[in-house]
C-alpha cells in the first residue's frame, strides 16, 4: 500500500481487515496520513483503539490470529482447586472425561483464547449428573454463560453458547468456574471432555437454547480424534 500497490497489503492482510483500510481511505480528509488510516483500519476491524508507533504492523500480527479454536480439558491451566485427572462420568465405561479430583466449590481453571473480533459459538462437551455443579464461563471478566450440570441420569452432551468478543487479541483468557450448584445437587463435579470455539455465520440464525444430546454423527473430527485418544 505505502509503495502504492493495491495488491501489496493482500500480502498480508484478510479481505475484512483490507476492506476496513479501504473504508478509512474513503471517508478520511487525511488520506495522506497513512498512519491514521492504518489506526482506523484497526479500530474499525479488531476493535483495538491504539496509539501504537507502527500500526500496520499491529494489523498484520492481529490478522494471523485464528477464528477457530479447539480445547481438550487436560491443556487447562488449574487456578484454583485439584489437579485434572481422567474420570468415567457416573463411573460408566464409555463415558470418558475429565475433571479436577476431589472436586470443591470455587474450582477454577482456564485457557488462552487467541482468537479476532467477532461473534462467536463455544460448544462444550461435558459430563452430568448428580453430583454435579453449575459452570460459569468467563471471557476475561465478563460472563458468557452458565451450565448447570446437575442431571439424575448420567449422561455426556453437548451445550452450546453463544458470545461476543469485543477486539482481536492473543490476550483472551476463557475461565471456566464452580461457583454454585443446584439445591438438588450433591456435589460440585464438572467432568469435561472438550471445548471448540468457531465464528458464528450470518446464515447460522439464532442459537437453539436447549442442550443438544450428543449422536455419534454430531461429533466434530476434532473431538472423535479426542474420543479415540482418551481410549487408549
Amino acid at each position: 500500500v505505502l509503495e502504492g500497490t493495491p495488491s501489496t497489503h493482500r500480502l498480508f492482510l484478510d479481505v475484512p481487515s483490507l476492506c476496513a483500510l479501504e473504508i478509512a481511505l474513503a471517508h478520511s480528509r487525511r488520506a495522506e496520513d497513512w498512519r491514521f488510516c492504518w489506526r482506523e483500519a484497526l479500530r474499525t476491524h479488531h476493535g483495538v483503539d491504539s496509539d501504537c508507533p507502527d500500526p500496520k504492523a499491529e494489523i498484520r500480527r492481529l490478522s494471523q490470529l485464528g477464528r477457530e479454536v479447539a480445547f481438550v480439558f487436560p491443556e487447562a491451566t488449574v487456578v484454583r482447586g485439584s489437579v485434572i485427572e481422567p474420570i468415567f462420568v457416573g463411573s460408566e465405561a464409555g463415558m470418558q472425561a475429565w475433571a479436577q479430583m476431589p472436586p470443591a466449590q470455587y474450582d477454577e481453571f482456564r485457557f488462552m483464547l487467541p482468537v479476532q473480533k467477532g461473534r462467536y459459538r463455544m460448544q462444550v462437551t461435558l459430563g452430568f449428573n448428580l453430583y454435579h455443579g453449575i459452570l460459569s464461563f468467563r471471557l476475561n471478566d465478563e460472563e458468557i454463560g452458565r451450565i448447570d450440570a446437575f442431571s439424575v441420569v448420567s449422561r455426556i452432551q453437548r451445550v452450546l453458547l453463544d458470545f461476543e468478543v469485543p477486539s482481536s487479541s492473543d490476550a483472551h483468557i476463557l475461565t471456566g468456574s464452580t461457583l454454585e450448584k443446584n439445591p438438588d445437587s450433591l456435589e460440585y463435579w464438572q467432568c469435561l471432555v472438550s471445548a471448540v470455539v468457531v465464528p458464528v455465520r450470518a446464515d447460522d440464525g439464532p442459537m437453539n437454547d436447549e442442550i443438544t444430546e450428543v449422536a455419534a454423527g454430531m461429533w466434530t473430527p476434532r473431538q472423535l480424534a479426542l474420543r479415540e485418544w482418551l481410549r487408549e
